[in-house]
């Protein structure tokens, strides 16, 4: 055989030679990137599962707002909340969560109103609010009532302020 023709003939005993190490390579890097992949997937999971904890979870009550951009009172932030949420009955938690995390309503120590501040303004305003248990809901006004009237047993008559 002449020299020329063994040529293509080696070219391709080379490539035969390696094709096993590049199989083995091709394998691993395979193997890698479903590894990666897998990875990449319990990563997704875990920051869809931190932000549903982090949407559930209310603002800290700590350290307290410097000046905090407020209705005048509780009962007006609770009115907010029920209205945003179209006046379905609610639970009061899920009440105060909302008031803090909106930042609708500090005490005067600057903390954010508790679940049990909530449910006592809530039963100090029988005729604003109606409640069964947890669950609260916003009477109706009035027909024709621009304003919400004050509806606590023994109060003076006055308006309220609500927009």
């Amino acid at each position: 055989m002449r020299a020329d023709e063994q040529l293509p003939w080696k070219k391709l005993e080379r490539v035969l030679m390696t094709r096993p190490a590049i199989e083995a390579q091709y394998f691993v890097a395979h193997s890698r990137a479903r590894q990666l992949q897998d990875h990449l997937r319990e990563l997704e999971i875990q920051i869809a599962q931190g932000r549903e904890l982090l949407d559930m979870t209310a603002l800290p009550s700590w350290p307290p707002l410097p000046e905090p951009i407020r209705p005048p009172t509780l009962h007006d932030a609770i009115r907010l909340v029920l209205e945003a949420r179209q006046n379905q009955w609610t639970r009061t938690r899920v009440i105060a969560d909302e008031i803090a995390r909106r930042r609708l309503y500090r005490r005067r120590d600057g903390l954010a109103a508790s679940v049990k501040d909530v449910s006592a303004r809530i039963s100090d305003y029988p005729g604003l609010f109606m409640r069964e248990g947890t669950l609260v809901r916003l009477r109706l006004a009035p027909q024709g009532s621009a304003q919400l009237r004050d509806f606590r047993p023994g109060a003076i008559p006055r308006r309220l302020n609500l927009p």
